[in-house]
């Protein structure tokens, strides 16, 4: 038995232990390449179009595809992550600002607040899946979302997983963040895979898929 697991490379031991190592180095990528901040939205974008090829078994090579995705998508995955940046950064501060009020711009902000949220998880691999413009990008990322609003909660909380397990307990600062750089962006990307490949599916004969 030891002798199959450690010769057949078809057996599922040696598949799993590869797709294993795969989301490793795509997180490893994913992270270099986000380390100047402004370039988050490429490398996410990258990070799902190819570990969107990697749950179908089409990755071929991880690098090269990762930085392929990366360049080509850079200019709109960029535009996303800017305007994303500075109107989460605006939505922030008006729930800072209003925290203490009690008036109806609190509900209306929280609910703006979940629909932004939608909005994030779905964009960048919406890009990878789809060509579209930034603005349409953006448009069907919400769509999306809430036509399909059973698997965006899932989506949506696995994405979060990380914030909520810091939020019930501080302890988690010191699990977490190591947690996600070595490997946690990634085996999040792979399972939302699936969910994403459920929401895409009836869109994408109205589209070329890369």
């Amino acid at each position: 038995m030891f002798n199959n697991l450690r010769f057949n490379m078809d057996s599922p031991f040696w598949r799993a232990l590869t797709k294993f190592t795969d989301i490793l180095i795509l997180n490893l990528l994913f992270v270099i390449c986000s380390l100047p901040v402004i370039t988050i939205g490429a490398s996410y974008t990258a990070l799902y179009y190819v570990m969107r090829k990697l749950v179908k078994n089409e990755e071929g090579e991880i690098a090269k595809s990762f930085f392929r995705a990366f360049k080509s998508n850079f200019r709109q995955a960029t535009c996303i992550w800017i305007i994303m940046l500075v109107f989460g950064g605006m939505l922030v501060l008006s729930l800072y600002l209003t925290a203490r009020l009690q008036m109806v711009l609190n509900y209306f902000l929280i609910a703006v607040s979940l629909l932004y949220i939608i909005t994030l998880s779905y964009a960048f691999p919406i890009l990878s899946q789809f060509n579209t413009g930034v603005m349409q990008c953006i448009r069907n990322a919400l769509f999306m979302g809430i036509a399909r609003l059973p698997f965006t909660i899932l989506i949506v909380s696995l994405d979060l997983i990380p914030f909520i397990l810091i939020l019930i307990n501080a302890e988690f600062l010191f699990i977490v963040p190591p947690f996600m750089l070595l490997i946690g962006f990634g085996l999040t990307a792979f399972f939302n895979c699936f969910l994403f490949g459920r929401v895409f599916a009836r869109y994408i004969p109205a589209e070329k898929e890369e």
